[in-house]
């Protein structure tokens, strides 16, 4: 027998309206991060090294607020840095990481912690380590 809770999702879905999206743990399409940054050259972004752990967030497809979310991602999952771009958001710089998946996007610094040694412009704890 099928519940009533699940019998009314059953009822909206076979109507054609969604029911709730859980939110994804990585971004969906970073193939398209190349192509905003070849669209919008409005940044510099310089080359960095290292590993670094998410406070969860959202993962955008340029460095700022005005670019679409690509996806988010939960606290403490681990990201490789690329770049550091010169965009900010309340005093820290935007990053350019890779998630273990392959998948490339652009996270905030102060929604990061780096591992040792200590990367500036992430926000650090020693919680994170």
């Amino acid at each position: 027998m099928v519940s009533k809770k699940l019998s009314g999702v059953l009822a909206l879905l076979a109507c054609g309206i969604a029911a709730p999206s859980v939110a994804q743990d990585y971004p969906a399409h970073s193939e398209d991060v190349e192509a905003v940054r070849d669209a919008d050259n409005s940044w510099t972004e310089t080359p960095v090294t290292g590993e670094a752990i998410t406070w969860g967030g959202n993962i955008r497809l340029g460095p700022g607020l005005q670019f679409d979310r690509i996806g988010s991602t939960l606290q403490g999952r681990s990201v490789t840095l690329l770049t550091r771009t010169d965009r900010m958001w309340l005093d820290m710089p935007w990053f350019k990481v890779r998630f273990s998946n392959g998948q490339i996007g652009y996270i905030a610094g102060g929604l990061l912690c780096s591992r040792e040694p200590e990367i500036e412009g992430l926000f650090n704890s020693n919680n994170c380590r």
